[in-house]
C-alpha cells in the first residue's frame, strides 16, 4: 500500500503552476550567458593587444632601418638597436629582442644592406591563451655615392 502513494502525486496543480511561472527566467538567462559575453569580451581586449603590439613591433623595426639609413651607416648595430628599441610605444621592452645586422658593401652597386629584426615575448592577460612570438623586420639599402 506504501508504494501506490509513491505512484500517486501529492500536489496535483504544481507542475502545470511551475511551468506557467516566469519570475526568476532573466536572472537563469542571465548567468547562462554572462560567461560567454565576458569570454568574447576577454578574446576581443586580447586581439587588440596582439594587433597593437605587432603594429609597435613594425614600427620600432622601421625607424631603425631608418634610422642607420639617415646616419650613412655611421652607427654602430649597438646605437641601432638602442634606438629601435627605445621607439617600442607602449610595450614592455623588458620582453623584447632587437637584432640588426648590416650587409658589407656591394662594390658592383655600391650599397649595403641593413636589416632590422625586432622580437617580442607576447604573455596575455587571459590565462588560457598560450604565451608567444612576435616578430617584425625592416631591410633598407644605404647607398654609398662614393665607393663606400
Amino acid at each position: 500500500m506504501q508504494s501506490l502513494w509513491l505512484l500517486r502525486r501529492p500536489w496535483p496543480g504544481l507542475l502545470p503552476r511551475f511551468r506557467e511561472d516566469i519570475r526568476g527566467v532573466v536572472a537563469a538567462e542571465f548567468a547562462l550567458s554572462i560567461p560567454i559575453i565576458l569570454m568574447l569580451l576577454m578574446g576581443l581586449v586580447e586581439v587588440g593587444r596582439i594587433v597593437y603590439t605587432q603594429a609597435a613591433l613594425d614600427f620600432a623595426a622601421q625607424e631603425g632601418t631608418r634610422y642607420a639609413i639617415v646616419r650613412d651607416g655611421e652607427v654602430t648595430t649597438e646605437e641601432i638597436e638602442a634606438y629601435a628599441s627605445s621607439r617600442m610605444l607602449g610595450v614592455v621592452d623588458d620582453q623584447m629582442a632587437v637584432f640588426a645586422a648590416t650587409a658589407p658593401v656591394d662594390p658592383g652597386t655600391n650599397t649595403s644592406l641593413i636589416t632590422i629584426e625586432v622580437t617580442f615575448q607576447y604573455r596575455p592577460w587571459f590565462p588560457l591563451i598560450p604565451g608567444f612570438n612576435l616578430t617584425a623586420d625592416s631591410s633598407g639599402f644605404l647607398a654609398f655615392p662614393n665607393g663606400g
